[in-house]
């Protein structure tokens, strides 16, 4: 049967209509169709003058009834045509919500231009829960199957093919729901994406998404994104990536730990800058808008970091906009658009808009939004995802006084699972201190190495340690304090050499010259000596020489009876 108020079909044994909610009279008690309408109110009555029939003066009223099976008729094609019509615009207007559906699903949050709106929220939310309301919005609302929160959305479409969520409701588990700030939902859904294990990272891998291959083809092409995520292949050269991301970010900590000082900037951002199917590494590094720097690297084709450059990037935002990737440096109502380029191997920048604002500066395509250099996930998502760290390095860095006062030396003790390791000194304090120690085998690391640094006569510093496996795949590097305070005492030697005989005399400037023995002076052992006291003026001749304990010394002989002096300290003789 069909509703008496809007028309629509419904069942006939329903009490109230499924569309308007009219009431439905009951049926159950009510005479059959034909008394319905042989008893109905009478059918009006229409007086027709007749002839007068010879000798009557009486007027002929004719009662006539419409057919039943008229009215019937009648209301049944108009329902008909109701029905018609409202299926119609009901077709239209789910076409239409598919539509607008399928492309909020193909486009991208203006804070997270790294996957799909559909992918991100089908990984943890499913395939349904997706509305077209009559306010032409798309909605979403649904349970997170992970973690039972609840979430309820509604998307503004962007000519950039990306999308706003001006509303948005959070519901925590076993909790009411209420409203969250931008701010928090932009940290909700990158916490979602950051969750996400490597077989749904960047993969389209729901029939939301990916109804058609054409529409998944179009939306490919119009985003501004989706090649440089999806187009690069994963390797494990990227862990190159990994150890650079790891040395500024403990530069970072130590400017904080040791000196006190905040680092305004300290992110990094992967973006295929050339299209060569290889990411760059974006780091930006500075302590104050001043200085703030954004370095660029790349990998070659044996997966060695090469240092492309760098451009100044205090007041500056990053956007990527058709497959390109922009710098927008906005201050005192300018601002410059400049497009990110590799020239000859090195990072350029050619600008493409100048203007003056006022309030904000103007978006130039999606806001490209990097990690702090603390948090690795997007250089995990790059790397194959059965890979196996290939090799560590645990090492210790101990400063030890030299025994005789020769000053200091510095030993580093190197332990793990690697073939080769690279060290490199850095200090904050000073530039010229940084440089590249050595590559040392593991067989070199046994014992130690001794580092010839004094760190009593430089500035504050640090090592840098990189392990590399036998097929040339680094691992994760570890950053190492040389300490300036001293670990203990260690005997150490010198190194003999033999002269042409020299002969003079002993000088004892009014005290006692000893003589000591060659284990203690060229071997670095025990302190004796061979005479405790040597006569001023005594006639020796010198045959050996040394330099240890920060002096030099000649082994001696009597001139005159060739008698054993010892080593004696060169300020104490005078040569003829």
């Amino acid at each position: 049967m069909f509703c008496t108020n809007c028309g629509r079909q419904i069942d006939d044994t329903a009490k109230f209509c499924d569309y308007c909610g009219t009431p439905v009279s009951d049926t159950d008690d009510a005479a059959p169709a034909q008394d319905r309408i042989s008893t109905s109110p009478a059918a009006p009555q229409i007086t027709v003058p007749a002839s007068k029939p010879a000798g009557s003066g009486k007027v002929v009223t004719k009662r006539y009834h419409k057919p039943a099976i008229i009215v019937i008729v009648i209301i049944a094609v108009v329902a008909a045509a109701v029905i018609a019509i409202v299926a119609g615009l009901e077709s239209h207007w789910n076409k239409k919500g598919d539509r607008a559906i399928e492309t909020v699903q193909n486009s991208y949050f203006e804070f997270l231009p790294d996957i799909t709106v559909g992918n991100l929220i089908t990984a943890y939310y499913g395939e349904d829960y997706w509305t077209y309301n009559s306010d032409d919005v798309v909605e979403f609302f649904g349970t997170n199957q992970k973690d039972n929160t609840g979430l309820s959305i509604q998307f503004q479409q962007k000519d950039d093919h990306t999308v706003s969520v001006p509303y948005r409701m959070f519901r925590k588990a076993d909790e009411a729901s209420q409203k969250i700030s931008e701010e928090e939902f932009e940290s909700y859904m990158i916490g979602l994406y950051d969750q996400l294990d490597g077989s749904t990272a960047k993969a389209d891998t729901t029939e939301a998404v990916t109804k058609t291959t054409a529409a998944k083809e179009t939306a490919a092409q119009q985003t501004t994104t989706k090649a440089t995520t999806t187009e690069v292949a994963k390797s494990k050269n990227y862990m190159a990536y990994m150890d650079t991301i790891e040395l500024y970010g403990g530069l970072a900590d130590i400017a904080k730990n040791d000196y006190q000082e905040s680092v305004a900037h300290r992110e990094y951002y992967l973006y295929d800058i050339d299209q060569d199917g290889t990411q760059e590494l974006l780091i930006r590094f500075g302590g104050s808008e001043a200085d703030t720097e954004t370095m660029v690297f790349t990998l070659d084709e044996d997966g060695t970091i090469l240092d492309l450059g760098s451009f100044a990037s205090g007041n500056t935002t990053l956007y990527q906009k058709d497959g390109k990737l922009y710098s927008s440096y906005a201050q005192m109502g300018q601002q410059v658009v400049s497009e990110i380029q590799i020239v000859g191997g090195s990072v350029t920048q050619e600008k493409v808009m100048e203007q003056s604002y006022s309030g904000e500066e103007r978006r130039y395509g999606a806001k490209f939004k990097g990690c702090d250099l603390s948090d690795t996930i997007k250089v995990d998502l790059l790397l194959p995802y059965d890979i196996e760290m290939p090799c560590i390095v645990e090492a210790n860095v101990n400063t030890y006084l030299l025994s005789g006062q020769d000053g200091v030396e510095t030993r580093l003790y190197v332990d793990g699972d690697f073939a080769n390791v690279m060290v490199t000194k850095f200090s904050l304090e000073d530039d010229s201190v940084t440089n590249v120690i050595g590559t040392y085998s593991k067989a070199e690391c046994q014992d130690s190495v001794n580092l010839k640094f004094d760190p009593y006569q430089n500035p504050k510093s640090y090592l840098f340690l990189i392990p590399v496996a036998a097929d040339g795949t680094v691992g994760h590097g570890v950053i190492r304090e040389i300490q300036q305070e001293t670990s203990g005492t260690v005997q150490s030697g010198g190194y003999a050499v033999s002269i042409p005989d020299q002969k003079g005399q002993i000088n004892c400037h009014g005290g006692g010259v000893p003589g000591y023995t060659t284990d203690y002076i060229v071997n670095g052992g025990v302190c004796e000596t061979v005479r405790k006291s040597l006569g001023d003026t005594w006639h020796v001749t010198a045959k050996n020489k040394c330099t240890n304990y920060g002096t030099t010394w000649y082994e001696l002989w009597d001139t005159d009876d060739n008698d054993y002096y010892g080593w004696v300290d060169s300020n104490n003789i005078d040569f003829y």
